[in-house]
């Protein structure tokens, strides 16, 4: 149709000139996890004669993580996404509801469609008790018992986790909650070159001292220092994370946008 045609593309910057006018389109922001997720998949442009028109980007299980076509061309979308369905043999797709031309598109080949995760927007101020313990922001110094920390609570590499926390710590957006000398938790509040007017939140506590509400005092305070340095706070967990679901609604934060698995077959 029209000489459009598909085509694998590593071109970083024909990359970040089709995602940002599709950032456009989002009626909410990604956190950062998900977009860590897209940018790690293989991406395909879509052409008309030399013109790029949109682009996609598949995992390496052949699942479609984006679908987006510039507005000019949308009344093709269908039949573009149609045809690269066929073509890759795709199975499923993983999408927001805050990704509208994806989904829409996405919902005329689904033949079931299942909840995977939330994203949170922050919609009430809380006062939540503060806990016995001290908050502080992490050094470097201390990176060594911070990747053990980690280590030991998430069973992630200490490599990976090593340069994970390093970078949040010269961002100054990582900290840790001790008691009695003992780390117990640590909160961050992520933001990414993509879009630093955001900030994605996370903590984690080891397993001795959950329940007790530290995680969700973490929670509370980094959701104020990103509100204080006038960043956009959001969350996002997996549907059956309860824990953190709780610890975040208990922030004040509400259920916004819904992250699917549509299976095409």
């Amino acid at each position: 149709m029209e000489n459009i045609y598909t085509e694998k593309i590593d071109d970083k910057t024909l990359i970040v000139n089709l995602e940002n006018e599709w950032r456009k389109s989002l009626t909410f922001p990604n956190d950062d996890f998900w977009d860590a997720v897209i940018s790690s998949s293989q991406y395909w442009v879509f052409k008309q004669g030399e013109e790029a028109i949109g682009y996609a980007c598949l995992s390496a299980k052949n699942t479609l993580m984006q679908f987006f076509v510039l507005g000019k061309w949308l009344d093709k979308g269908k039949f573009i996404l149609s045809r690269f369905v066929k073509e890759q043999e795709i199975k499923k797709a993983w999408i927001g509801t805050n990704n509208p031309i994806c989904l829409s598109l996405s919902m005329h080949f689904q033949k079931s469609v299942e909840v995977d995760g939330y994203i949170f927007d922050d919609m009430e101020e809380v006062v939540l008790k503060e806990p016995e313990g001290n908050f502080r922001m992490a050094e470097l110094k201390e990176l060594d018992a911070l990747v053990d920390f980690s280590h030991r609570v998430l069973d992630a590499p200490k490599v990976w986790l090593a340069d994970y926390i390093t970078n949040w710590i010269k961002r100054e957006e990582f900290y840790v909650f001790e008691k009695d000398n003992k780390i117990v938790g640590t909160g961050e509040l992520r933001t990414t070159s993509i879009n630093n007017d955001v900030a994605s939140l996370g903590i984690v506590v080891c397993s001795d001292h959950r329940n007790l509400g530290i995680g969700t005092y973490l929670l509370g305070k980094v959701k104020s220092i990103s509100k204080s340095r006038n960043q956009q706070p959001i969350c996002g967990c997996g549907i059956d994370n309860i824990s953190s679901q709780k610890a975040i609604e208990k922030n004040g934060f509400r259920i916004l946008h819904s992250m699917l698995t549509l299976k095409f077959e």
